[in-house]
């Protein structure tokens, strides 16, 4: 596994509208007047968590939104100003995660 930008650039790394909500065009006008506007994002084809936009109402009255970016399993749970910034988050932590994981397994089998 390789840094993010190496990875997006080979074509390892893709986020997309998931499968159910998104279908119609009436689904998906119905999703942007509610607010809504989530990606799942995969690497190597594989679904390593999701992004969606989170919108509130600040102090003086305006709304405002942010992303969240979560993994599946639910140990990566954040949240940033831009989307790509929360899609190139949550693939590091999954990569420092999944990095970890393998350093454990060799040092087992020593």
């Amino acid at each position: 596994m390789d840094s993010f930008f190496e990875e997006w650039w080979r074509g390892n790394i893709v986020s997309r509208r998931p499968s159910v909500g998104y279908n119609t065009k009436e689904e998906r006008q119905d999703n942007v007047l509610k607010g809504i506007s989530d990606y799942e994002v995969y690497y190597k084809n594989e679904l390593i968590g999701e992004v969606y936009k989170k919108t509130y109402i600040d102090l003086e009255m305006v709304t405002k939104f942010y992303w969240k970016y979560t993994s599946l399993d639910g140990t990566i749970d954040s949240a940033t100003y831009e989307k790509g910034i929360a899609v190139t988050k949550l693939y590091e932590a999954f990569r420092k995660q999944r990095m970890e994981e393998q350093n454990e397994f060799s040092l087992q089998k020593v």
